[in-house]
């Protein structure tokens, strides 16, 4: 097998600049070993000063000629031949799919699966970076990457019928949709209910995109969906609370550092920069608008805003004092 540059794709020759790239998996390397201390890294075709038989690789890139558990180079130093590159791992989009119910219950938990596909929103076909079944047991040549292998004469088989992890590089879209083959025989080995969850990131929580309970083709290499998926809300950056229609009796607004509340004349009828004239209180309700209300309870003022999520609604009476900032009014709303 030929040598080639460490990137993301099959290129047999290293083009003249290096590439920034990353490993799909984490490699459990020591601390020492994974800290690059020699740079540049010598030349594979120099033979000074240590002998090696890669003088055919040309540049000094970062290699794996040996099969060794990382990419490695040459170093300069002559009280060390070589060492492991410190090479990051790219960021993954996990997908896990679980198998909920066999077509029979009763045929020993033995799972299989020709093929899966991932499509993006465009219909474009996503390619698997990695895929784990932890606690699976496989027989020979029949493991779980045989399901992604783009053949659907080959299958995954799992006597104990466990979770199965995709990985894909976050470079790549989001999963928009999947589907996947029925197996050469045995179709009581069917998954016929399932469940597709995602972590977006390491760390990330586990959030389920798919369910299903339902006829599948018994039919052998038939093909199960495609099933599209229910993407997950992406988080908000906060927004800015919105400002009220303008034909509202009242306005809040920020000045200085002094909040002053006023009329549609732009008469100040109350501010935090002076002593208050009116007792009045601002509330946070569950629907996450900020209200300024008068001690009768009316509506003096309201943000018109729904970007907070409060589980209940709270009061927070202003103190009565002759300077509050503004900084310290946000001290007085969230301590």
């Amino acid at each position: 097998m030929r040598s080639v540059c460490l990137r993301a794709c099959d290129v047999p020759d290293c083009p003249s600049q290096r590439l920034s790239v990353c490993l799909l998996v984490s490699i459990p390397l020591t601390a020492h070993k994974f800290t690059r201390i020699h740079s540049p890294y010598r030349r594979w075709d120099l033979d000074s000063p240590h002998d090696h038989t890669f003088n055919h690789l040309p540049g000094n890139y970062c290699r794996n000629p040996n099969g060794a558990e990382a990419p490695w180079c040459y170093t300069t130093d002559d009280s060390m031949r070589w060492e492991f590159c410190a090479i990051p791992t790219c960021p993954l989009r996990k997908y896990r799919f679980h198998v909920d119910q066999l077509r029979d219950p009763s045929s020993l938990q033995k799972l299989q699966v020709a093929e899966f596909m991932f499509y993006g929103a465009d219909a474009s076909v996503l390619r698997v970076s990695s895929i784990e079944n932890p606690s699976g047991n496989s027989p020979d040549k029949q493991g779980v990457e045989m399901s992604v292998d783009g053949n659907v004469q080959t299958k995954w088989l799992d006597y104990n019928a466990q979770d199965v992890v995709f990985s894909f590089q976050q470079s790549q879209p989001p999963v928009a949709s999947f589907a996947w083959v029925t197996a050469n025989d045995f179709m009581e080995r069917d998954p016929v209910a399932w469940t597709l969850q995602v972590q977006e990131s390491a760390g990330d929580p586990w959030l389920t995109v798919h369910t299903f309970n339902g006829p599948v083709p018994a039919s052998r290499y038939s093909t199960v969906g495609p099933f599209d998926l229910n993407v997950p809300p992406q988080p908000q950056a906060d927004q800015e609370p919105s400002n009220p229609p303008d034909n509202a009796p009242f306005r809040l607004i920020l000045e200085a550092g002094n909040a002053m509340l006023k009329d549609k004349n732009d008469h100040t009828l109350w501010e935090t920069g002076t002593r208050s004239t009116m007792d009045v209180a601002l509330k946070l309700k569950n629907d996450g608008n900020l209200v300024l209300n008068r001690e009768d309870g009316a509506v003096l003022w309201q943000s018109y805003t729904s970007h907070f999520n409060w589980q209940a609604q709270e009061t927070y009476t202003l103190p009565d004092c002759d300077k509050l900032s503004s900084g310290e009014l946000l001290h007085e709303l969230y301590k």
